[in-house]
C-alpha cells in the first residue's frame, strides 16, 4: 500500500494469515504491519516509526517468519512494479478444501 505521510510518499507492508493467527494462538485477529517514507529522489526507504521502534521490530519479525521474504530488503523489493503508488496483494500457502479444490478458485469463473 502506498500513501503521503506530511506529503511523503509511504510504503506500506501488513500480513492477514490464518496460519500465524492459529500457531500463535491469537484469539483476535491481528495483522502486523511496517511503513516506511520512500525518497523518491534517492529510491531509498526509511523506517516510520507510528508507534515504537520496539513495535516496528516486532512486526518485521513476524512479516519476514509468516510470509514469503526473509528479509526486510525482500518484502521492499516487492513494491519495485507497482510505482509510485497502488497496492499489491500476494496471496500464496493455500489450503485444498475436502473436495481437493483450492480454498480461493480463481479458475471458474473467468471474470
Amino acid at each position: 500500500i502506498c500513501c503521503f505521510f506530511l506529503r511523503t510518499p509511504t510504503r506500506s507492508i501488513g500480513l492477514l494469515s490464518y496460519t500465524f493467527l492459529m500457531e500463535t494462538g491469537c484469539d483476535d485477529v491481528l495483522v502486523p504491519t511496517v511503513d516506511y517514507q520512500y525518497d523518491l529522489t534517492t529510491a531509498s526507504y526509511t523506517q516510520l516509526l507510528r508507534h515504537n521502534q520496539k513495535l516496528f521490530s516486532s512486526n518485521l519479525a513476524i512479516l519476514s517468519k509468516w510470509s514469503p521474504f526473509a528479509s526486510e530488503a525482500e518484502l521492499l523489493k516487492q513494491f519495485d512494479d507497482i510505482g509510485e503508488h497502488g497496492t499489491k496483494i500476494i496471496v500464496f500457502n493455500l489450503w485444498f478444501n475436502d473436495d481437493g479444490d483450492m480454498e480461493l478458485d480463481f479458475n471458474s469463473d473467468k471474470k
